[in-house]
């Protein structure tokens, strides 16, 4: 079987219509633990590839004429490897896999994806989308609350670097209804409906989109104004795994009023949601605004939501999440490197205030004060860091107290430019009540680690 596997591949490697791409990492480590004693070394390695089999793109099909049609279309033969999780899928409207085990680790993938990126037709100012409505209008998002968001799967299964998901408001808002967007200028238009009686596990009744809506309308010199609102309804669920409570009929609104002059820039966003069943209303607005070495952001919403930490399949909720910070980068007012940070973080129910203060004393180092104090349980934090950057290597240490006077410290040190190809790096982490204030003590564990990427 591995003769045959290794031939094939071969084969697919040497046709014109391959296309394929190698990543991965090697790695060697050693760590000791301070506090169960454990020691030893460890090795890891990680490779990764991507083959394209085939790859047909058509796109721009256009004439001379007053009007004219213009579509892409992919049809794409991929071999893909990765940690797959359940239900993972191409990203493509019409897509299939061969594969033994697609929820188990260190399996391949042979997909076949068809995918019709964008069709319309099109004349003088104008043109008509028919693959779908326009998306859901979504124009205030939190730019300070966020969660930290680890181990996520794209849609091949691969792990994503970690990323931080900001709270939102969302309305209900069907967007998979068969229809058009029709767009004139800046204003668009959009429609979608379907009927459908009892057919198998789908529910009877009628899912229905009307959207109206344009971006960037000058109302005057820097002032422009972007806005939406729309109607949608679905009812037509899946009764496998889905019931009557997911139907939903909304009624949706959102605007964006932006100003911009030479010394100052502001911009509000709002968004509004209704749901008719429930007879119940929310809405999200947030604020950006500059002057001069200022900037202040505000958000609040009557619920919002984000990924959640834990459980990355699940998203945390917060009601009445209204948040505010102020930043100041004196080194655009005066020659002072240095940048200041005020912050309230839902002030309605934690109640969390924070301030930082970053400082460049050179080029190469940074020291950085930072403290916060939630109301809500009596929590507290003091840090201070300092960074020191040079072309040969990075140095990063901290230490923290908190609550109860527990205090820990944190230190790393990496170089990317000693070896070519390789990271070296040392790095101290877990520690906690270094002083023994509460019967806590860990001194963590220390971990030196050379990786080789290709």
């Amino acid at each position: 079987m591995k003769k045959v596997s290794a031939l094939l591949l071969t084969t697919m490697l040497g046709s014109s219509m391959v296309f394929a791409s190698f990543t991965g990492s090697a790695t060697l480590s050693s760590m000791y633990d301070f506090d169960s004693n454990d020691y030893g070394m460890g090795n890891g390695s990680s490779v990764n590839f991507d083959i394209d089999l085939l790859n047909v793109t058509n796109e721009d099909v256009t004439s001379d004429k007053a009007v004219w049609a213009d579509i892409e279309a992919s049809l794409k033969v991929g071999l893909v490897d990765g940690d797959h999780e359940s239900g993972v899928s191409m990203d493509d409207p019409a897509s299939f896999y061969l594969t033994s085990d697609v929820t188990g680790t260190d399996s391949a993938i042979l997909g076949v994806g068809i995918s019709l990126d964008s069709a319309t037709v099109n004349g003088d100012g104008w043109s008509l989308d028919i693959t779908g409505v326009t998306g859901n209008p979504d124009y205030a998002v939190s730019a300070i609350d966020s969660n930290e968001v680890s181990d996520d799967v794209d849609d091949w299964g691969f792990v994503l670097e970690d990323y931080d998901d900001y709270f939102d408001y969302e309305a209900d808002y069907n967007d998979d209804v068969p229809g058009f967007s029709l767009t004139y200028g800046v204003s668009t238009l959009g429609l979608g409906f379907y009927h459908t009686d009892v057919d198998g596990d789908v529910a009877a009744g009628t899912d229905l989109t009307v959207y109206l809506g344009g971006d960037d309308y000058q109302l005057a010199d820097g002032l422009m104004f972007s806005g939406a609102v729309a109607y949608s309804q679905y009812e037509s669920y899946d009764m496998t795994d889905e019931t009557a409570a997911d139907k939903f009929k909304s009624l949706l609104g959102s605007l964006e009023l932006a100003f911009t002059a030479d010394d100052y820039s502001a911009t509000v966003a709002s968004d509004f949601g209704y749901d008719i069943d429930a007879e119940e209303a929310n809405a999200d607005v947030s604020l950006n605004a500059m002057y001069s070495a200022f900037t202040l952001d505000a958000y609040y919403a009557t619920v919002a939501t984000a990924t959640d930490e834990d459980d990355i399949s699940t998203d945390e909720e917060i009601d009445d999440l209204l948040s505010v910070q102020v930043v100041t980068d004196l080194s655009s007012m005066m020659d002072m490197p240095l940048t200041l940070t005020l912050a309230g973080l839902d002030l309605v129910n934690a109640q969390e205030l924070s301030a930082e203060a970053a400082y460049d004393l050179t080029d190469m180092l940074t020291l950085t004060l930072s403290g916060s104090y939630t109301l809500d349980d009596d929590s507290w934090d003091a840090t201070i860091e300092a960074e020191y950057t040079t072309d040969m290597y990075y140095v990063d240490a901290s230490a923290t107290i908190e609550t109860e006077n527990e205090v820990s410290l944190y230190a790393y040190i990496e170089s990317t430019t000693m070896v070519d190809n390789a990271t070296l790096s040392l790095e101290w982490d877990d520690s906690a009540d270094l002083l023994n204030q509460n019967s806590n003590q860990a001194f963590g564990n220390i971990t030196a680690s050379c990786e080789i990427d290709f």
